[in-house]
């Protein structure tokens, strides 16, 4: 419907696809969501082919939404895809780059790779510190997921400072109520008293 609505081969249609499966996973409806992340990337790849933006920024959705339903494994080449595309159009340090390194060790550490992902996600966190230094809240959300994947490696001593950085970065600049907040608390409160 939106599609025809605002023309199928259009960006509009393209983001408002995603932004409905987006919402209807949040929503709690994960099997419809990836049913239209599916569709959204599919009608990329024949439209536009598998290296257009539109194609990249689809396979990230699916990538988001798989994760988000217990299908992380499948997220992973999808995540690895974007990566090596951003990292060649943006650089690597890009809020772009970051940002799908961020996802790409998340997907790894719920797939059940965490070396992996601990690799991956300290090396950016290195980079956002290196070239983003006065930005606090693009440090913790790259020092969130690091602790999440040492927890997974059962080192917890290297865990605790990352996540109550994050923790007191996103209570002070988002809330504590916003999602990263939660998040990092609900990691940081997981782990066994010292």
């Amino acid at each position: 419907v939106i599609g025809k609505a605002m023309g199928e081969d259009s960006g509009q249609a393209v983001t408002a696809h995603g932004d409905l499966a987006l919402c209807l996973l949040h929503l709690g409806r994960g099997d419809e969501a990836l049913q239209i992340a599916r569709q959204l990337r599919d009608s990329r790849l024949h439209l536009r082919g598998a290296e257009s933006p539109d194609a990249v920024w689809a396979d990230g959705v699916l990538a988001r939404i798989q994760i988000e339903s217990g299908q992380a494994a499948q997220a992973v080449p999808f995540e690895e895809k974007r990566l090596a595309s951003l990292q060649s159009a943006a650089g690597e340090a890009a809020v772009e780059t970051l940002e799908v390194r961020n996802q790409l060790g998340v997907a790894l550490l719920r797939a059940g790779n965490a070396g992996s992902a601990e690799s991956l996600l300290r090396q950016n966190l290195q980079l956002a510190t290196a070239h983003f230094p006065d930005s606090p809240v693009m440090r913790a959300k790259r020092e969130e997921p690091l602790g999440e994947a040492l927890v997974a490696l059962h080192r917890e001593a290297e865990a605790r400072p990352l996540l109550q950085e994050a923790v007191g970065i996103f209570n002070s600049q988002l809330g504590p109520n916003n999602n990263q907040t939660v998040q990092a608390r609900k990691a940081l409160d997981a782990l066994p008293s010292t």
